[in-house]
């Protein structure tokens, strides 16, 4: 009896223990499932959310890009501006010249006879062009829209560059006094440097061209320690180059002063400017870690003074500075295939190579060089073109050439070309970039480095 009763309570209690384990196990599983259904949703959630984040870091980075793009073209349109301000002196400089030139050439005509007069005033013309390419040169380099490279210049070079465009610009009522006396470098992107120092100088004698005055061209060097630093309170200790334009015109005043580098403010008459060369320059300079003092009284005139942190690197970027050149002329008996539209170029450079002994052919335009090209390949050691051509330009020529004969050497020469640079003409598989105007002896010499290379 006490057995069966014993079993008895003892089925009752794995029944309940049963009931009570199933029970829990299915509030296990609810919450299990719960907690699957909380996860999903929340993991719905965080893919929503990283779908959007990723929106919107797209739409930033194409805001910032945009950003680039318009600052990059505000700095073209100032250039041009500054390039139309500048337009009188450079007329000037260039009918200079030509007159110059003109008159030599006559010179030349009247003492054929005389040859030792005749090769002095044959040594004048060469000057004379060496002046006017020297010119374009500088209007290239303000003007041109290049990609920033930040690397270590030197810019008194850039300084002496740009006064030698602006001089003609600047009224004979207007006195400069340079003091340049450091040759430090800093790390920037030259091209901009020169914006920089064309940008002050053209605002310095603008506000003195109705009254003169002087024009105040400074370049030093300073040590700044950190506690007597007056200039500004985030400059940092060290060595730093400083740039002075100072001039005596009609002065900024107070409650202008304040607003001089917001961009499109400006003082100006209609047509006289956008008000974009003093936002520029403030972009330019804090952009190369460099700062910018601006003291000026109205009636009394302005000093903008620049600071950049020096840099012990070696200058790499006044490359644009004129060097000389190996003036000796080479010669060979190679066969030369010269294209260029402009008779005026092809004439005497084919009578030039052909007295240095090379076989010389000669064509005026790309179509009917490429049509002899294909005929025979093999009857050319070289191929010079020009670049700006009609009916087709000489990169194309050459892409042509060296579809039918991949070793071709060809030398690529151009008045001018934005869209063009040494990198991207080298990938074509263009041996050689020449920037006109080319003088004898250039050709000459790149002529033999190529072929030379070429026996490599």
């Amino acid at each position: 009896m006490l057995i069966s009763r014993y079993l008895e309570i003892s089925a009752r209690n794995d029944f309940y223990l049963e009931y009570k384990l199933s029970n829990e196990q299915d509030k296990v599983i609810k919450l299990n499932n719960k907690l699957e259904h909380r996860v999903a949703e929340r993991t719905r959630d965080l893919e929503l959310s990283n779908r959007n984040l990723k929106i919107k870091i797209d739409d930033l980075h194409q805001s910032e890009s945009e950003r680039h793009k318009l600052e990059e073209q505000l700095r073209q349109t100032y250039k041009m501006e500054a390039i139309g301000t500048l337009a009188g002196g450079i007329a000037h400089d260039f009918n200079n010249i030509l007159t110059g030139i003109f008159g030599y050439s006559r010179l030349v005509e009247m003492n054929l006879e005389e040859h030792n007069k005749a090769k002095k005033y044959l040594a004048r013309l060469d000057q004379s062009a060496q002046r006017a390419s020297a010119l374009v040169q500088q209007i290239l380099t303000f003007s041109r829209q290049a990609e920033q490279q930040k690397i270590s210049i030197t810019p008194h070079l850039i300084l002496k560059e740009a006064l030698k465009l602006l001089r003609s610009s600047i009224p004979s009522s207007i006195e400069i006094k340079k003091e340049i006396f450091s040759k430090a470098a800093i790390i920037a992107d030259p091209i901009q440097i020169h914006q920089v120092i064309m940008n002050l100088c053209t605002n310095a004698y603008q506000a003195m061209s109705d009254t003169g005055g002087v024009m105040a061209i400074g370049l030093h060097e300073i040590e700044i320690s950190g506690h007597e630093n007056f200039y500004n309170p985030d400059m940092l200790s060290g060595k730093y180059l400083k740039l002075e334009i100072s001039d005596t015109g009609h002065g900024i005043d107070k409650k202008i002063l304040e607003r001089i580098f917001d961009p499109y403010f400006t003082t100006k008459g209609l047509g006289k400017g956008t008000g974009l060369g003093l936002s520029m320059v403030d972009g330019i300079v804090k952009k190369s870690n460099g700062f910018i003092n601006v003291h000026s009284i109205a009636g009394e005139g302005s000093v903008f003074k620049i600071f950049w942190p020096i840099s012990e690197h070696q200058d790499q970027g006044n490359s644009d500075v004129s060097k000389k050149k190996e003036t000796r002329q080479f010669r060979g008996t190679e066969r030369i295939m010269l294209v260029d539209d402009e008779t005026a170029i092809l004439e005497p450079l084919q009578i030039i190579l052909s007295k240095q002994g090379y076989h010389i052919t000669t064509f005026t335009e790309g179509l009917s060089a490429l049509k002899a090209f294909k005929k025979d390949p093999e009857q050319f050691d070289l191929v010079i073109t020009d670049m700006t051509m009609p009916q087709m330009t000489g990169d194309k020529l050459s892409i042509e050439m060296l579809k039918i004969r991949e070793n071709i050497p060809i030398i690529l020469c151009t008045g001018y070309s934005e869209k063009t640079s040494d990198k991207e003409i080298c990938k074509l598989g263009i041996r050689k970039y020449l920037q006109k105007p080319i003088t004898a002896e250039e050709l000459s010499a790149s002529i033999q480095e190529v072929l030379y290379s070429k026996s490599q």
